[in-house]
Order: C-alpha cells, then sequence, then structure tokens
C-alpha cells in the first residue's frame, strides 16, 4: 500500500550505472531520507550488497561481489550468470535511516550472526556496523544455540527470538 510516487527501486540494467546510483542518491535526499529500511544479511556478513571490506562512508554505489556473495548468489537465478557486482544502497544511507531492522532468519545464519554479535565493528563484516547505531535493531529468529551474548551487567542472553538495540 505504498504509494508508487514513494518508491524508488535501483535499475540494475540501466546503460548509464553510474547515472543511476546518482538518481537513486537524488531520490532518498529529494525524499528526505529514509524513514525505515529492512535489512537481511548475507552469509559473509555483508548488509545490501555492501560486501567485507565496505566503505561505511559511501553512499548507493557500484560494488564488486564477494566471493561468498556469487555462490550465494546463484540461487536467485534459473541460469547460472556469472556474479560479478551490482548497484546498491551504501552503508552511509542505511545508518542515516530513522529507523533500521536487519532480520537474520534460520539455522543456517546462526554461525554468522554469532560473529556479528562477538565482533567489534568493523567493515570485514558489515552487520557490524549496526551494532553502535541507535536508530537500529537486530531481530533473530534463530534455534536455541549454543552462544549468547552479554547484557551490560555480564549476564549471558541466548539468541533467539532476541531483538537487540545499540541500547540492550
Amino acid at each position: 500500500n505504498f504509494p508508487p510516487e514513494r518508491v524508488r527501486l535501483i535499475d540494475g540494467k540501466a546503460s548509464d550505472l553510474q547515472a543511476e546510483c546518482k538518481a537513486v542518491r537524488c531520490s532518498i535526499a529529494e525524499a528526505g531520507g529514509l524513514d525505515f529500511i529492512l535489512l537481511g544479511m548475507g552469509m559473509n556478513g555483508h548488509l545490501a550488497l555492501n560486501e567485507p571490506g565496505v566503505d561505511f562512508t559511501l553512499s548507493v554505489h557500484l560494488t564488486q561481489l564477494d566471493g561468498t556473495t556469487k555462490k550465494v548468489g546463484q540461487k536467485y537465478f534459473d541460469s547460472a550468470p556469472e556474479l560479478t557486482g551490482g548497484l546498491t544502497i551504501g552503508f552511509a544511507d542505511i545508518a542515516a535511516a530513522k529507523n533500521i531492522l536487519l532480520v537474520v532468519n534460520g539455522e543456517r545464519k546462526s554461525q554468522i550472526l554469532q560473529k556479528v554479535m562477538e565482533s567489534p565493528v568493523t567493515n570485514l563484516l558489515p552487520a557490524t556496523g549496526l551494532k553502535d547505531l541507535p536508530n537500529a535493531a537486530f531481530g533473530v529468529t534463530v534455534p536455541p544455540r549454543p552462544f549468547a551474548r552479554q547484557d551490560k551487567k555480564g549476564k549471558r542472553l541466548p539468541i533467539c527470538c532476541l531483538l537487540y538495540t545499540s541500547d540492550a
């Protein structure tokens, strides 16, 4: 039920990809930024296509895909195209959104989720960048696992149906 004028998709087949990046940046700016962004996390900890090693200051940009993303991304195609890169909203755009929700589902993501939760913020694991943002939450639905995170008092909290914010 979104008004069509409030929806801007990225055209990954545009003839001028840099111009498309600029147009998306302009659309975001004209809208006054993003009110809400819903994210998933890749098997290597990427957000959107902000791959390991991304510059957290980037806005909408062209990106080269990490080997993990190339392999996992094949499931989205009937044929087996050679995946090399893409256009993505940048981490700076994500961080500037008024509300951010990262949803992590399924046991297959439990190891990378554990790594994100236990690692310091680093661009080598882009999802860690959300941990210090006051406007970000993690919605996690994974089976109970033998890992946990600690609250401010050092009490271990299981990661199962946990909603984590930077204020937790």
